[in-house]
């Protein structure tokens, strides 16, 4: 998906992260957050998009408020328009379901070392 968005919205002069999770959460950035900013990053190095020479030229914030799970946003911007991405989890339970599917996708694969991406480029699991 951020491949697409980067080709056809090749004239990126801003990304955005932010990342808010619960007031207790030590960890800044998230390591979602964190991860998200080294795929996009990625991607735009390869796409030789000059506005971004360094992984630091995105740009992250982080908030720790109430009892929120986990909200995650990423903005493109550049001078015309916006593309706006937001995930949010309103129940840990999320977490333990991803898991699961994580498990049932791994048993197809004796050796290797794996990461979500891997398994969002796979088939779907039931």
């Amino acid at each position: 998906m951020f491949n697409n968005i980067i080709k056809k919205f090749s004239d990126i002069t801003d990304i955005h992260i932010t990342d808010i999770h619960h007031r207790d959460k030590k960890q800044i950035p998230s390591g979602t957050a964190s991860m998200l900013a080294r795929s996009i990053f990625n991607l735009i190095s390869i796409n030789n998009n000059k506005n971004f020479s360094n992984i630091s030229d995105i740009k992250l914030a982080s908030i720790r408020l109430g009892n929120v799970i986990g909200k995650h946003s990423i903005t493109f911007i550049n001078n015309l328009e916006c593309i706006e991405i937001k995930h949010t989890v309103y129940h840990r339970k999320s977490f333990a379901i991803g898991a699961i599917r994580a498990a049932k996708w791994i048993t197809n694969y004796k050796t290797g070392l794996f990461n979500i991406n891997n398994i969002f480029a796979n088939k779907k699991i039931d």
